[in-house]
């Protein structure tokens, strides 16, 4: 869920929606921000998600290109299309940079490169939704956010690779999972 919200919510920027609402703040199984209060509380992953993207990024949305992106096949003749398995989207705020990847995958890791229009940066950290993509935290708490701090010298002349070293798996971005990667101090 928290894939879909991500895609929604910072999709829906490009097209010139600014306030974002989440259906309902409250208790219950369905269209709730939270589980009832009895089973915990405990938050949807949407929710989770929505809380990052206001906790930890700001700024105006950039544009992003992508290159070599895997996608899903489906349909033939004039209904096939390919449906792009990965996802980025960046906000600029100065000199700092907040940039989503989401995985729309199932299973495995994918490499990811991002090539950044800024050289280098003083601060990276990193805020992250992942685990199964099949589990919701209804029954226990399965997905919920973690923070680190991703080492500056990751980011080399404007490329940096989403690792072991960098918060991903060892392939790369793990499936059903929202990055944000945040760079402070980005510069040329």
């Amino acid at each position: 869920m928290a894939v879909a919200c991500a895609d929604a919510w910072l999709h829906s920027y490009e097209l010139g929606w600014t306030d974002q609402c989440f259906l309902g703040y409250g208790q219950g199984n369905y269209w709730n921000s939270h589980t009832w209060f009895t089973n915990g509380f405990r938050p949807c992953p949407g929710w989770e998600m929505l809380a990052m993207r206001n906790r930890f990024a700001a700024g105006d949305l950039m544009g992003v290109g992508s290159r070599a992106v895997p996608s899903l096949e489906r349909g033939t003749g004039k209904e096939a299309g390919g449906y792009p398995l990965l996802g980025a989207y960046a906000m600029r705020d100065g000199d700092r940079w907040s940039i989503f990847v989401v995985s729309r995958k199932l299973d495995g890791d994918t490499p990811v490169t991002l090539r950044l229009p800024f050289a280098k940066a003083a601060k990276i950290a990193l805020h992250k939704l992942t685990g199964d993509p099949r589990l919701n935290n209804r029954e226990k708490l399965n997905i919920a956010p973690q923070s680190q701090d991703v080492p500056a010298a990751a980011l080399k002349d404007g490329v940096f690779a989403i690792n072991a070293e960098t918060g991903g798996g060892q392939g790369g971005m793990p499936p059903g999972s929202v990055f944000l990667y945040v760079f402070e101090g980005a510069g040329k």
